[in-house]
Parts: C-alpha cells; sequence; structure tokens
C-alpha cells in the first residue's frame, strides 16, 4: 500500500479542521460523513470510491446522535482512515468498512477524552472571565481548541504513518467469510438507510414518485443525476399547479385584507 506522505499531512490536517469545524461553522460535519468520503478520496486520487464509502460510513450514522453529551462512533475519523487505506491498498469498500467501522468505534473513546478535555478547558476559561482576566480566558479557551484538533489529527497521523503494514496483514489475514460478510453489509446498508428515511417521510401519500424512480432506475437504467432531473421537473410541475399565497399582510389588519 502506498499513501505519499503530502497525502499523510493533507489527510492530518483535513481532521484537524473537522475537529475545529466542531467548535465553529459546521461546513463540513453539516455536509455530513459523505463530504468527508469524498475529499479524502479527493486527496487520495479516486473520489469515486471516496463517495462510495462516504455515502456508506453516512447510511451507518442514520437514527445515531450524540444527544445530550453521549459519544458515538466516530465515522469522520472512520471514513478518512477507512478510505485512505482501501484507496492506498486498492481493496475497495470491504476494507474500508473492516477497517473504519472498528476505527469508528474506537473513537468512541477519543470522544470521551475530548470532552473531559472541554469540560477543564471550559471551566478554567469561565474562572478567568468571573476574575475579569479576558486574555486568561481567551488562551484556555484556544487551548480546549487545540486539544481538540490534536484528539482528531493525531490518530490519523499516527494511523497512517505507522499502521499501513499492520492494515495490510490484517487485510491479508483476514478470512474469506468476513470479507463476504462486508460485502453482503455494504449492500445492505444503502437499502437499510432508505428506509429509515422513507419512514420520516410521507411515503403513503406519493409512494407513486418512489415507484416510479425504482422504475427508471431498475428497468430504464438511468443514472441518478437524470432521475434527479426528472424529480426536479416534477416538483416544479407540482408547485406550479398548487401555488402558495404568499400575499403580504399588513400588520394588525384583518387577515381578509389584502393589500
Amino acid at each position: 500500500m502506498h499513501i505519499a506522505i503530502w497525502q499523510i499531512l493533507l489527510l492530518t490536517l483535513f481532521a484537524a479542521f473537522i475537529a475545529y469545524d466542531f467548535t465553529s461553522q459546521l461546513i463540513i460535519i453539516n455536509a455530513g460523513v459523505v463530504m468527508t468520503g469524498f475529499i479524502t478520496g479527493l486527496i487520495m486520487g479516486d473520489v469515486k470510491t471516496g463517495l462510495l464509502i462516504g455515502g456508506t460510513m453516512q447510511l451507518m450514522t442514520l437514527g445515531v446522535g450524540g444527544y445530550g453529551g453521549s459519544s458515538v462512533p466516530d465515522y469522520y475519523i472512520g471514513t478518512i482512515i477507512g478510505t485512505a487505506f482501501a484507496i492506498g491498498s486498492g481493496s475497495g469498500l470491504e476494507a474500508a468498512l473492516a477497517i473504519g467501522i472498528p476505527v469508528a468505534t474506537l473513537a468512541v473513546q477519543l470522544d470521551v477524552l475530548r470532552k473531559m478535555g472541554g469540560s477543564f478547558f471550559l471551566h478554567k476559561a469561565i474562572n478567568a472571565v468571573d476574575n475579569y482576566e479576558n486574555k486568561k480566558a481567551y488562551r484556555w479557551i484556544i487551548s480546549g481548541v487545540l486539544a481538540s484538533i490534536a484528539a482528531y489529527g493525531l490518530p490519523v497521523f499516527i494511523a497512517l504513518v505507522f499502521g499501513q503494514g499492520v492494515v495490510n496483514a490484517f487485510i491479508h489475514w483476514m478470512p474469506v467469510w468476513l470479507i463476504n460478510g462486508f460485502k453482503v453489509a455494504g449492500g445492505l446498508l444503502p437499502v437499510v438507510g432508505i428506509s429509515i428515511l422513507l419512514r420520516y417521510m410521507p411515503f403513503k401519500s406519493y409512494w407513486f414518485y418512489v415507484l416510479a424512480g425504482f422504475f427508471l432506475a431498475a428497468y430504464l437504467k438511468v443514472p441518478i443525476l437524470g432521475i434527479a432531473i426528472v424529480g426536479v421537473i416534477i416538483a416544479a410541475i407540482s408547485f406550479k399547479q398548487n401555488p402558495v399565497n404568499t400575499k403580504p399582510i399588513i400588520e394588525g389588519a384583518d387577515s381578509d385584507d389584502e393589500i
């Protein structure tokens, strides 16, 4: 497996940016794990595989949330490491799942440490603010952000630098039944993810649109972009046929009064 040093550095910086993103604009976080796979694939020179792995890992995040401060598998780190090793070794989706899922699960402990460290730095900053030591409070806040960045960047760097031989040996050691199991899981996950999405959508009222999309994909072999374009056209026609009354109403006037 070959991963260039510049790729390792870029992936480490990308992981560090994701940690920073948690505390700032949520650019990558809001875009989802699939964006992480895309950018990792772009750095590794195989965007298609990156999107495939990122999309598969994205489906695993459905219905999983760190509510109330709870820690969940970190599929961002799992996607970065899994995608990098899969592309670097040419092993594909099965290897990415075999590596990425355990890494994401182990990263739960890193999340716990990150939150414990964040609580420590936050209390230090609050005490500094209470004592009107604003510069000291700012330093404590920056220290907390840097600690969070290190909790993301260092594991990725160490895994990519020192874990290549170990991962190669692990891939060759994996029994055939395990690889086949990951292949089955990779095939089932999109179905499970779509089923979860349909559960929260008005499927009973618009099932015929789902059937139309299935017909286009399964029988006419229309690419996903073509299906999306057809969906936009249908949505535009439906909107035009059922216009929403958007007339402005003067504040304080009766609802029946028109401008």
